[in-house]
C-alpha cells in the first residue's frame, strides 16, 4: 500500500512539474523589468545570544548548536538609534545655515541633503580644515550668520523717524531708539551715529527727504541706514497722508550724502515692485 502511495506522488509530481516551469516562465516573461526599481536598505541589527554555546575542546568534535542557542537578544537597531551630528566645513555660504569657512554641526540628512550632496561643504577633517578655513582676520567669513543677518537687514531697511509739526526739535540718538523699536529693532543710543551735521524742526521742507545713521553691532561692525523725516501730528485729522510714500525715494536733506544712499540696497518694499 505504502508503495503505490510513493509511485502515484512521483508520478503527478512528474506530470505537474511541466505545468509549473511553463507557467512560471510565462509570468515572467509577461513582467517589464525596466519597470521595477531595485534600492539597497541599511538595516542593521545588533543582536546578542541569550544563552552561550559550550566550547568545544581543541581537536576536539565540535558541540551541534541547539534551539535554546539561536535565541537572540536585540541590542541596538541602527535605523531608530539617534545618529550623531556631522561636523562639516562649508565651502559656500548657505542661507540659514553659515557662511563659506564656517564649521558647522548638522544632523546627518540635513547635511547630506543641503551640504554634502550639492557640494557646497566637506567633511572637517584635519587635511580640510587646513585647505578650507581662512586664517585671515579681514576675511567676511569671521563674522558669526546672526551678524551678518543683522547687517543685510538693517542695510536694506527704509527707518521713518516720527516728530513733531508743532514743537521745536533738533534730531537725538533717542528719536532714532525709538523709531528703531516701533520697526521691531532693539538699538541703544550707545550704538547709533548720527549725522555730522544737525537736523532741526520742524520743517516741512525736509518732510520725507532722507538722511543715514551708522548702526556699530557688537562693537566692531558698523552698517549704515537709510532714514527719512515724517513730521507726524498728535491728532489724527491733521495728519498729512501720502499715498504709497514707500514707493519713491525722496531726495537726500544734505545732497552730499547721496552718493552713500545711493550705495546702500534698496528697501525691502521696493525689491518686490522690481
Amino acid at each position: 500500500m505504502l508503495r503505490s502511495i510513493s509511485f502515484c506522488a512521483t508520478q503527478l509530481k512528474t506530470l505537474i512539474k511541466p505545468i509549473v516551469n511553463t507557467t512560471t516562465k510565462n509570468v515572467l516573461s509577461q513582467i517589464n523589468t525596466t519597470d521595477l526599481f531595485y534600492q539597497q536598505t541599511r538595516n542593521t541589527f545588533i543582536l546578542k545570544r541569550r544563552n552561550k554555546p559550550l566550547l568545544s575542546k581543541k581537536g576536539g568534535k565540535r558541540k551541534p548548536l541547539k534551539s535554546r542557542h539561536f535565541i537572540y537578544d536585540l541590542v541596538k537597531h541602527v535605523d531608530t538609534s539617534k545618529h550623531e551630528p556631522i561636523q562639516l566645513i562649508l565651502t559656500s555660504d548657505i542661507k540659514k545655515i553659515g557662511v563659506k569657512g564656517q564649521i558647522v554641526s548638522l544632523k546627518p540628512e540635513k547635511a547630506y541633503n543641503d551640504v554634502l550632496l550639492p557640494k557646497l561643504g566637506v567633511y572637517a577633517n584635519e587635511e580640510n580644515i587646513q585647505k578650507y578655513i581662512v586664517k585671515s582676520d579681514e576675511e567676511e567669513c569671521k563674522l558669526p550668520v546672526i551678524t551678518r543677518k543683522t547687517i543685510a537687514m538693517l542695510s536694506s531697511h527704509n527707518l521713518s523717524v516720527s516728530l513733531s509739526p508743532e514743537v521745536p526739535w533738533t534730531l537725538e540718538k533717542w528719536h532714532i531708539r525709538v523709531a528703531f523699536r516701533k520697526a521691531l529693532f532693539h538699538v541703544p543710543e550707545e550704538a547709533i551715529t548720527l549725522p555730522e551735521k544737525p537736523i532741526s524742526g520742524p520743517d516741512l521742507s525736509i518732510e520725507g527727504k532722507q538722511f543715514y545713521v551708522t548702526v556699530t553691532i557688537n562693537n566692531s561692525e558698523q552698517v549704515k541706514v537709510r532714514c527719512n523725516i515724517h513730521h507726524l501730528a498728535p491728532m489724527e485729522k491733521d495728519r498729512t497722508f501720502v499715498a504709497d510714500f514707500w514707493k519713491t525715494l525722496s531726495d537726500p536733506i544734505f545732497p552730499e550724502d547721496k552718493p552713500i544712499l545711493d550705495s546702500l540696497p534698496l528697501p525691502r518694499n521696493q525689491q518686490n515692485l522690481m
